[in-house]
């Protein structure tokens, strides 16, 4: 697995470009930061978290920030299809919250 690190959201509203580099990953596991204070939208550019157009899924805020549980999303694998193109993939939430990215 290979890792993106913590990808911030800066600003609540505003999706953030999970990476600029073009990467491409057979499996993406998205998980939260502990302490996030709401959920974090995974989806395409120009998703609406509104109303759902563009939202791949939801990483949930975790109960506890200390314990957890750390609930991930994890996009279904797509070995055979050429695999999914992380700087095509953004998120959006609270401001100040983020995601771990581990991908393969």
């Amino acid at each position: 697995m290979n890792s993106l690190g913590l990808i911030p959201i800066a600003a609540g509203g505003t999706p953030v470009q999970l990476t600029t580099q073009s990467l491409g990953a057979a499996v993406a596991l998205i998980s939260p930061k502990p302490g996030n204070a709401g959920p974090v939208y995974v989806g395409r550019k120009g998703m609406n978290t509104s109303s759902g157009v563009g939202v791949l899924g939801v990483v949930p805020k975790p109960a506890s920030a200390t314990t957890g549980p750390f609930a991930s999303f994890q996009l279904p694998p797509l070995t055979g299809q050429g695999g999914y193109r992380l700087d095509e993939l953004y998120i959006d939430g609270t401001t100040g919250d983020g995601v771990y990215v581990a991908y393969q």
